[in-house]
């Protein structure tokens, strides 16, 4: 494996680390086929490493639907007239991006909140079940963060797993990654664990050779937060207090993150409850959770 500050190439496998990770698979006669296509800060080093390897784009594969992801894929389909591919679920979100907004905010955002948030564009993704990928390609399912996330695994091993884990780096900074079903996410990362590769790239962060450690350690993340909340809610909590109590540990006070965590916990605490760790009620108009009492 050849590393250099931002280029990590494993055969002819190629991952662009930046603020969101892409990866490159060059298929020997000059072209390659992208995976994610990074925020629009990863444009940059992306057109770079296309001119000085004089690389043609003959597709784009995306492992989930969020900007921060797939904000590159407008430019390159039209400039190279290439299409992009992606699960079919993913592809039904990013068609209607509004859906996305409506999700996280729970109600159409005003104009004030949009320009705090992602921009949002509607995006054109095929069903990548229908492709036929090169020999040596897999595609497996791992959803839980968005709605029909996938990991992509090139010819030579490389894994380029989207958002359906954090990287080692983050684990240290983050408290609960944007979950949209967190039984599901939680079965991903089970499903992680179990794959075979030489590298596992995670969307954010440094790749590792060791998949079912990673894995491993995110589990180990949310069985702690776990813990954390079913000792924290043995008196009523409503989830405004647990996202202050969150933020304000990680010292993040923007916007974005007030609505990933609302979305997050609620999924999380709802999973609490039908495991019967958790209860809920609802008192002088506050929806309040509190650890079971056995």
């Amino acid at each position: 494996m050849q590393q250099t500050e931002k280029i990590i190439r494993l055969g002819h496998t190629v991952v662009l680390t930046g603020r969101s990770a892409i990866g490159a698979y060059e298929t020997g006669d000059g072209g390659v086929i992208i995976i994610d296509t990074g925020s629009g800060e990863d444009g940059l080093p992306l057109k770079e490493y296309l001119e000085d390897c004089r690389l043609h784009p003959l597709m784009i594969l995306n492992t989930h639907s969020h900007a921060d992801h797939m904000y590159g894929n407008i430019g390159l389909t039209r400039k190279c007239g290439i299409s992009a591919y992606s699960s079919a679920g993913e592809a039904r979100v990013a068609a209607e991006p509004q859906r996305q907004y409506d999700c996280i905010c729970g109600a159409t955002p005003s104009p004030h909140m949009l320009e705090q948030l992602l921009p949002l564009f509607p995006v054109r993704l095929q069903d990548i079940s229908q492709l036929v990928l090169p020999e040596g390609f897999r595609i497996c399912s791992v959803p839980g963060h968005s709605v029909d996330d996938i990991a992509i695994r090139t010819p030579d091993g490389v894994w380029f797993l989207g958002d359906s884990l954090l990287s080692m780096h983050a684990l240290a900074l983050c408290t609960l990654s944007y979950v949209t079903n967190f039984r599901k996410y939680r079965n991903s990362l089970r499903v992680i664990q179990g794959l075979e590769g030489e590298l596992f790239v995670p969307g954010h962060g440094h790749p590792e050779e060791n998949g079912h450690m990673l894995a491993e350690r995110n589990l180990a993340h949310l069985e702690s937060l776990t813990e954390f909340l079913t000792e924290y809610c043995t008196a009523p909590r409503s989830i405004e207090e647990l996202i202050a109590f969150i933020m304000q540990r990680e010292g993040n006070d923007q916007l974005s993150r007030y609505l990933s965590l609302r979305t997050s916990l609620m999924t999380m605490l709802c999973f609490m409850e039908e495991q019967g760790v958790l209860r809920f009620f609802v008192d002088r108009g506050r929806l309040l959770w509190q650890t079971n009492c056995f």
